[in-house]
């Protein structure tokens, strides 16, 4: 009787350990969805700018493409996954979204708020191409 009280125990914190986990990593990846199909590829001239505003700003030092950066934070295929909108919102984070990032990387993203409007639209243009 123990004995299948036990495994019963078991298999049941394992479950809940793996329902808990689940969760959690869909919380902290939530499903964007793609952008819409029909949104326009960005203009090659903007993505070249954004690469270079990418370089410029360094971003390379919290962030990767290609395997070029920092591995912590790949943005391989980001814009198959966020619209523009939403990659220049996690650029230049809005005080809404203080919630949403670690408190250091909102407070460190502040300084992009204040890149011009056209680097910013370059630089989305850019990660919008990485898909």
């Amino acid at each position: 009787m123990r004995e299948h009280l036990a495994r019963w125990l078991a298999l049941t914190t394992g479950l809940l350990l793996l329902a808990a986990a689940l969760a959690f990593a869909r919380w902290q990846n939530p499903l964007e969805g793609a952008p819409p199909a029909t949104a326009p590829a960005p203009a090659p001239a903007l993505v070249s700018e954004g690469s270079a505003v990418y370089e410029a700003q360094g971003c390379a030092l919290c962030h990767a493409i290609g395997g070029e950066g920092d591995p912590q934070h790949p943005l391989d295929g980001i814009g198959a996954r966020l619209s523009p909108e939403r990659i220049r919102g996690f650029i230049a984070p809005a005080e809404a979204m203080r919630a949403s990032l670690p408190a250091e990387v909102f407070e460190f993203k502040q300084q992009f708020r204040d890149l011009p409007p056209e680097d910013l639209d370059a630089l989305s243009a850019y990660l919008s191409s990485l898909r």
